[in-house]
């Protein structure tokens, strides 16, 4: 436990960019986020040759890797540095409402409004864009 408190500092990084996560801790099963030291194993498997559906001790699905992969190069340009920030700039908050990002789907819900809709029927009856 203590080498992986140290790894961030031999880095230059912060302590809070690696956690730990120890059996039994509240939240521990339904992280969601892939972390710096999962980044890694995966870039090591990808060197290695081995396949998504291979054991890499992440303790994750292949779906989460392959899509972190894809998401950030692929198998050839997969590099740990680059998609952890940039996964994190992907993470930032405060994100734009969808209505504001889709001036399409605001003209939608604003004649919904006027014609006394309530935001829930609204929200229940849209269509999800994204899964999650």
């Amino acid at each position: 436990m203590r080498a992986m408190l140290m790894l961030p500092t031999e880095l230059g990084l912060g302590r809070s960019c690696i956690r730990s996560c120890r059996a039994g801790e509240p939240g521990c099963a339904a992280r969601k986020t892939l972390m710096l030291v999962d980044r890694e194993e995966i870039s090591h498997g990808l060197a290695e040759g081995l396949r998504y559906n291979e054991p890499l001790r992440l303790g994750r699905g292949s779906s989460v890797m392959s899509r972190d992969v894809a998401r950030h190069g692929g198998r050839g340009d997969y590099r740990v540095a680059a998609t952890d920030v940039a996964a994190g700039a992907a993470r930032e908050r405060p994100k734009l409402f969808a209505v504001e990002r889709s001036p399409r789907l605001r003209a939608v819900v604003c004649a919904q409004l006027r014609d006394d809709w309530s935001p829930a029927s609204i929200a229940g009856r849209a269509r999800p864009t994204s899964p999650g």
